[in-house]
């Protein structure tokens, strides 16, 4: 997201070639598919007992896998709980599938998995989200497309506010023909994130933003939830003004 601004002034200057130059390993040309790792499917027929544990539903952030929240679903393992890794919509195959997806696509598995977790009679959930997978949980919540809430939340740099704002021109990026941006990732984030960036996914990312930012101002309520809210000030993505908003917002 630092790199839009200038990305956006060589778009305006040069163009760009709307194919993507995919590399070796990169997650991007659908050749190293990542996948979800349920508890819905992996445990489809719970006791009495294994109804009352604790199950986790994590939910990584926008271009990632859910490598990235690898550290966290095996430490809560470690503590009895069970843990579903999800993998957000249209994320883990193809830069071309991600291109055509928008936030409602994104969101969809954190919504299945949790009814389908319901549906299986568990009656403890509780939803773990870093970055765009927080801010698709809060939506899900405010609509009411996750229903009843659960009674413990907790959001790792969640994104309301993006702290580089040129992210909100990346429509403009697109109609002059700058497709995306390339990230250039290095080390582990080669192949468990997207190198590429379509512009329209950035547009529908400040787009969700958008609608939360709204919805707090007039006040999201969430009856007997717990939510713990965990932000660093030195977030290269994420406007540490995120956690003021939901603290002025979130009644929980």
């Amino acid at each position: 997201m630092r790199r839009l601004g200038l990305t956006l002034l060589l778009g305006l200057v040069t163009g760009c070639s709307t194919t993507y130059p995919i590399q070796a390993g990169d997650l991007d040309g659908g050749t190293h598919p990542a996948s979800s790792k349920l508890v819905s499917q992996e445990f489809p027929n719970p006791s009495e007992a294994e109804k009352d544990q604790l199950v986790v539903v994590a939910a990584h952030g926008y271009t990632a896998t859910t490598f990235e929240l690898q550290p966290a679903a095996i430490y809560l393992r470690s503590q009895g709980m069970r843990v579903s890794e999800v993998l957000l919509g249209a994320h883990g195959t193809s830069v071309q599938d991600f291109e055509k997806s928008t936030w409602k696509t994104w969101q969809a598995p954190i919504v299945d998995e949790y009814h389908a977790l319901q549906s299986k009679g568990y009656r403890n959930i509780a939803l773990l989200g870093t970055s765009t997978g927080c801010t698709l949980i809060l939506e899900a919540l405010s609509s009411g497309k996750i229903s009843p809430a659960p009674k413990r939340v907790a959001l790792v740099a969640p994104l309301i506010e993006i702290k580089n704002k040129m992210a909100g021109y990346a429509g403009l990026l697109d109609w002059f023909g700058m497709k995306y941006l390339d990230t250039n990732p290095k080390g582990d984030s080669v192949g468990n994130w997207y190198r590429f960036r379509p512009a329209s996914t950035i547009t529908s990312l400040v787009d969700l933003t958008e609608v939360m930012k709204a919805r707090l101002r007039t006040g999201i309520t969430l009856d007997g939830t717990k939510t713990l809210v965990v932000q660093s000030d030195q977030d290269p993505t994420v406007d540490p003004v995120s956690a003021e908003l939901l603290k002025q917002g979130l009644k929980s």
